[in-house]
């Protein structure tokens, strides 16, 4: 008996043994659906004798299964304390494995469980936005938008920047989140072009979906200066983006100018102070000095502004008589511009030769070495001449030409071959 009794104890001592806690999970935190096995400490899918995932892998508890990443998770934002299921990509209550939570339900991810949400009840959410069940804030893929800020187009594309950011609309228009515009009616509505103004319909509703573009005279006679332009809305004349300039556009205060680059009014003058060198004036859009001034051309450093036939334009300054000028193309001068010198242009083919002439209708229309002599004074078409130096007589003149000095303005010693009288 006494040896039963020890036989008895030895077993009972063995099995206390048995029940000692296992320490080896002990501060290991398992992710991905994965839990910690006792027997070694490893996270494994179906945690005490299950399976050892590969890296990136997670578990799929429903099928106690490891499973890749699912590529659609890589630009998946999800919401609502939800995670994507790399299963297959969807937003979950606990992630891998959990439950999908329905519109308007939240999830606790201590139960894995979704619960009903009152936080987007009656929340409003503008272009791509959508509430979130756990706070009831409009957010855009999972992010809410900053001042200035909308949601892009594009699933994954997150917050951009608004083309209506900065922009203010008079009248009845409002500004058009799509491309930035002002319209009658904001977003999807008209835009007015020149000589219309957004009105309200005769019966005074006024609602967006019924204001429409019409016809308006109170623009008639009124000249704006700089880059604004008048809005028929009003008569004012303002800084506008569009194609037809103030419509909607911004009215520029004391000391503002229009910089129609970005559709703004811009503190100071930008010309103030600023001195430019002969024929070029500044550009009050960005107060630098242009042939033309505003809208003009910046002249490189060895051009100059010339006041052509056919308007302003930087070029290289020359000597007809040397023909000085790059390769390709030609020297010439210009009786009707207000310059004394000559300026380099791509030649013509037009000469002396042919009875009658052919009439050249600038100096460039005529070959490298002829002038451009017009019929009328300060005025072409005109015909081509040869140019000679004064100082040489009817040297280089062909046909019994004499050498005359070119019209008023050229320099001295530039001549042309005439027929003699």
């Amino acid at each position: 008996m006494r040896k039963l009794a020890i036989i008895v104890f030895f077993g009972a001592a063995l099995w206390g043994c048995g029940k000692t806690t296992n320490t080896r999970c002990t501060g290991v935190s398992c992710t991905g659906g994965l839990a910690c096995d006792p027997a070694d400490g490893v996270c494994k899918c179906g945690g005490e004798g299950g399976l050892v995932c590969a890296p990136g892998q997670s578990c799929d508890t429903s099928r106690v299964v490891c499973v890749s990443p699912a590529a659609s998770c890589a630009q998946v934002t999800c919401q609502g304390n939800t995670a994507c299921d790399p299963a297959d990509g969807l937003c979950k209550c606990g992630g891998a494995g959990g439950v999908a939570c329905q519109t308007g339900q939240i999830c606790d991810p201590a139960t894995r469980r979704c619960s009903a949400s009152t936080a987007c009840s009656n929340v409003v959410c503008s272009g791509r936005q959508a509430c979130d069940p756990s706070d009831g804030a409009c957010k855009c893929d999972g992010q809410v938008c900053g001042a200035g800020e909308v949601c892009g187009e594009v699933d994954g594309g997150g917050c951009i920047t608004s083309p209506c950011a900065g922009v203010h609309c008079t009248g009845f228009t409002a500004c058009d989140p799509a491309d930035g515009q002002c319209k009658c009616g904001g977003a999807g509505g008209p835009y007015c072009g020149a000589g219309q103004t957004c009105a309200c319909p005769a019966d005074g509703g006024c609602d967006q979906a019924s204001r429409s573009c019409e016809s308006s005279t109170l623009c008639a006679g009124v000249s704006c200066t700089g880059a604004s332009a008048c809005d028929p809305a009003d008569g004012q004349c303002k800084c506008g983006r569009g194609a037809d300039g103030g419509a909607g556009g911004n009215l520029c205060g004391v000391g503002q100018s229009c910089d129609v680059t970005v559709g703004a009014c811009i503190g100071g003058d930008r010309c103030l102070d600023v001195t430019c060198p002969g024929g070029t004036s500044c550009d009050p859009e960005d107060g630098q000095c242009k042939c033309g001034g505003q809208g003009g051309q910046v002249c490189g450093p060895t051009e100059s502004c010339f006041q052509l036939q056919n308007g302003n334009a930087c070029r290289a300054g020359c000597d007809p008589l040397d023909q000085n000028c790059a390769p390709s193309t030609a020297c010439y001068f210009d009786e009707t511009a207000s310059a004394a010198t000559g300026y380099c242009a791509a030649p013509g083919t037009k000469t002396d030769l042919g009875n009658p002439p052919p009439l050249c209708n600038g100096p460039s229309d005529c070959a490298q070495g002829f002038h451009c002599r017009p019929e009328l004074a300060g005025d072409y078409p005109g015909t081509c001449h040869r140019y000679c130096d004064t100082s040489q007589g009817a040297n280089g003149c062909t046909n019994a030409d004499v050498c005359v000095q070119v019209g008023a303005g050229a320099p001295v010693g530039l001549g042309e071959c005439l027929p003699q009288d």
